[in-house]
């Protein structure tokens, strides 16, 4: 019995130890990167994230208060679903299992921790030596892509390419002939995926994912494993369809919604460019961050276009290069010169993860090396976006659902996955083998062509770099930035030799940024390639080629993922719980007894969600704004707001709201100019509800919305032919003693009491939206018509009557029950195996 006993604990100490270690390692990593969160009690102050509390706050204090979501809020463009602003999908049981591990890492920075966990999950599932796969973690977590979305507070971002590891780990279980438990791994890692709401990350795994089934279902065609192809696409799709059912309140939803948003097609013919129009965003829209050919060379070299955006101030080496008489200038412009229009930072992968990259490609083979290949090469194409308009094109215009999204350098999460997984698959193949003279010159050949590829970087800069930014192909008559420069110069009255002279300078300090992170670049791969190099001649052993390649790894990254992240960006956790001050025009606004919209005009108003913290906000900050709202803004919003600040210029106060139809018919009572300042009193705003007297029927959406901004909208209301079953009269009496009074309010849950002398058509300030708002008159159910392009109109017959409506989105209730069910058969079935094969293997002992 000792003896068993003896051999259980070698058993235990040499496979389960080395995990515990690894895990261990990446649980400190993860605390000291974000030292001065964990042991400094500091909080790092995440741009997106004060943006959100704004947006989120009436949805927050909501669910504190009554312990259940409101789904709606009206603190945000005059009111929209809460969906993808703050909404929990506690139904879910699988993402529950988060909870635990935040209480040791918290949230978001779990997902750094996860990544780690993940990556090193896949390795293992792959045969990767648990030392080398940590190796792979760190280059996947340490991506320096990742770090900036920590930065920039896209937390949702994070957690979705956190998991993306293990959910490819899961489809090659499936493969590997290992249906069931394969499939349900596949299916709990899909469903934490999906549930981190992050649609277009997932997407973009997506299509990895596609082909990934289509090389191995190839690789398994050949061998003549038909039948093994029909078992994997069974085990994947019962697996993706739990999946999916385990997020049906969240997908549900977010499916319901899309087509309403910005995301979906405009209903107006008029704004139907042909050159820039597609069934979802426009194409300018789509391609505005498209990385630039060149700029993909950032994920060797992090400076390759200069880095983050930022004056050159900060880099003195660099401006030191510039002559005297143009420092002052050149120190403030852009040290980043690559196409987008601003970046927080390259997608860099590593010098010495790209150099093993190239070693492994060389050593590995098979389906899954030629998938990610091909994925990787698809991904890199797509980024380019404007840049590579063919494919682009093609892809806007042929596959679903690409042009919902924005930002297509996003694709290269695609090549942030796949390189360190060849790395490391084809690095352990060479590591496992016994390296003879063909395996020597392959180490040397693939090391020697990124190393010559370095050095023609520092040798020619000039030839292989430029040092403007480039003109922007989508735009007529665009010109590079020398050139704009250039003449702007010209007009300030500069003379030749001194524009000149300014513009060598600008480029001899973006020179010397590329160069210095050229130098570095090429340090860390003669570095991995001399460690490769050693083992294959059997100078070192694989465990001092390991350990030494994780330092490497890791010293490169980390320090590169400093630039972005650098302590100063960490603050005092007050400044985070309340990131909102209020100002003298906020405490005026919040002390009126009566309180209306606000519109803030000393913001970008519709880039801005911080006045929502406070108040019932006309503008506010969101990618998935309702469509006919954004429409409304660029037909009418836009200009009242214009006019506004002219008068405001001028002086003229004085008439200065009864042309302003829209945002009175907003019932936009404050108008906010100076934090510092009272407020402007908006005393035509037509309140919360009124009577209208004519009703104006439109044809279709570009009549209604043109009626709406040529009526006044509280003599007359526009109702589409399509709500015209909705009202039953063309014509209403008014009369001074009907009355019309908001007795509760809640953000799902509004309560009219209302005094009618004639049946009458009442108007509120309210956005239709179709997908969940119910109303009642004394109890009984009617219907709402969609009244003056954006808001609800009821028709109500004589008499005293409750008015009440109600936020109830079946797709988020029924919903809901779904994810319970369905994440409580997945989590039964994994426990289950667990179980059983714990049993067997005390049977077998």
């Amino acid at each position: 019995m000792s003896e068993h006993k003896t051999l259980a604990k070698k058993i235990l100490i040499s496979k389960v130890l080395p995990h515990v270690i690894i895990v261990l390692g990446f649980l400190l990593l993860t605390m000291f990167f974000f030292s001065p969160i964990f042991f400094g009690g500091k909080q790092l102050s995440q741009g997106d994230i004060v943006a959100q509390k704004g947006a989120s706050k009436e949805l927050v204090d909501y669910r504190i208060e009554n312990h259940e979501e409101a789904l709606w809020t009206n603190s945000m463009f005059g009111g929209m679903p809460g969906f993808q602003i703050s909404t929990t999908h506690d139904s879910n049981f699988i993402k529950q299992l988060e909870k635990p591990i935040r209480l040791i890492v918290p949230y978001p920075y779990t997902y750094l921790f996860l990544g780690f966990l993940c990556f090193y999950g896949l390795m293992l599932i792959l045969g990767v030596n648990p030392y080398l796969a940590a190796v792979g973690a760190l280059a996947f977590g340490f991506s320096s892509y990742n770090i900036q979305l920590f930065e920039a507070g896209h937390n949702t971002k994070l957690a979705a390419i956190a998991y993306m590891p293990m959910v490819l780990g899961g489809l090659i279980l499936v493969f590997k002939r290992k249906y069931i438990f394969g499939g349900a791994l596949f299916a709990f890692f899909l469903s934490l995926e999906l549930s981190a709401n992050h649609v277009q990350i997932t997407y973009y795994l997506g299509i990895l994912l596609l082909f990934v089934v289509v090389g191995y279902a190839i690789k398994l065609v050949r061998e003549g494993g038909v039948l093994s192809v029909l078992k994997a696409g069974i085990a994947l799709s019962v697996a993706t369809v739990f999946a999916l059912a385990c997020n049906a309140s969240l997908l549900w939803t977010t499916y319901a919604y899309k087509d309403h948003t910005i995301r979906g097609k405009s209903e107006l013919t008029s704004v139907n460019d042909s050159k820039n129009a597609t069934s979802g965003l426009g194409k300018s829209y789509i391609t505005q961050w498209s990385y630039g050919k060149q700029e993909s060379f950032t994920l060797l070299v992090p400076n390759f276009k200069g880095g983050a955006s930022g004056v050159l101030k900060s880099n003195r080496k660099a401006v030191k290069k510039v002559k005297k008489q143009y420092r002052k200038t050149v120190q403030g412009m852009d040290k980043y010169f690559g196409g987008q229009p601003f970046t927080s930072g390259p997608v860099y992968l590593g010098a010495a993860v790209c150099l093993i990259f190239i070693v492994g490609f060389v050593f590995s083979s098979g389906a899954l090396k030629w998938s990610l290949i091909g994925a990787s090469t698809l991904a890199l194409f797509l980024s380019w976006g404007k840049n590579f308009m063919f494919l682009t094109d093609f892809f806007i215009e042929n596959i679903p659902l690409y042009n919902n999204f924005r930002a297509v350098s996003m694709t290269l999460v695609i090549v942030q996955l796949a390189i360190p997984v060849v790395a490391m698959v084809g690095l352990n193949n060479l590591l496992g083998s016994n390296p003879v003279a063909k395996d020597r010159k392959k180490v040397w050949i693939s090391g020697g062509a990124l190393v010559f590829l370095l050095l023609a970087f520092m040798v020619f800069p000039s030839s292989i770099n430029t040092f403007f930014k480039p003109a922007d192909p989508l735009v007529e008559g665009s010109v590079n930035e020398k050139e704009r420069l250039a003449t702007e110069l010209k007009n300030y009255d500069w003379p030749k030799k001194q524009i000149e002279g300014l513009l060598v300078g600008l480029a001899s300090a973006r020179k010397e940024v590329f160069l210095a992170d050229v130098q570095r670049s090429l340090l860390f791969v003669l570095i991995a390639w001399l460690l490769i190099a050693a083992f294959v001649y059997g100078k070192i052993s694989r465990i001092y080629i390991i350990a030494g390649l994780l330092i490497l790894v890791l010293v490169d990254l980390w320090s590169v993922d400093k630039r972005y992240l650098e302590d100063g960006k960490f603050v005092k956790k007050t400044k985070i719980e309340k990131p909102v001050l209020s100002s003298l025009a906020d405490d005026f606004i919040v002390n009126k007894p009566v309180k209306g919209r606000v519109l803030n005009l000393a913001v970008n108003t519709f880039n801005d969600a911080t006045t929502s913290y406070l108040h019932q906000s006309i503008g506010g900050y969101s990618a998935v704004k309702l469509r006919r709202y954004q429409e409304l803004f660029d037909y009418s919003f836009s200009r009242e707001f214009k006019k506004i600040k002219s008068r405001l210029s001028q002086g003229k106060i004085a008439g200065l709201f009864s042309e302003m139809h829209t945002l009175n018919m907003l019932n936009m009572t404050d108008v906010v100019y100076n934090p510092n300042a009272i407020p402007l009193q908006n005393e035509e705003a037509y309140g919360k509800a009124w009577l209208a007297s004519t009703v104006v029927y439109a044809q279709d959406a570009n009549q209604e919305l043109q009626l709406t901004l040529k009526e006044n909208a509280k003599e007359r209301v526009v109702i589409s032919r399509q709500e015209q079953g909705n009202v039953g009269s063309a014509d209403y009496q008014l009369d001074s003693l009907s009355n019309i009074k908001l007795t509760s309010y809640e953000p799902n849950q509004l309560v009219y009491e209302v005094n009618l002398q004639h049946q009458s058509l009442i108007v509120f300030s309210e956005i239709f939206y179709k997908e969940g708002w119910e109303a009642s008159i004394d109890g009984n159910s009617v219907d709402i018509a969609r009244a003056n392009f954006i808001l609800r109109a009821l028709e109500v017959p004589t008499g005293s009557h409750k008015i009440k409506f109600d936020f109830i989105p079946k797709s988020y209730y029924i919903g809901s029950k779904i994810s319970a069910v369905s994440s409580g058969i997945i989590l039964l079935l994994i426990v289950g195996m667990i179980y059983r094969r714990q049993t067997t293997k005390k049977q077998q002992a």
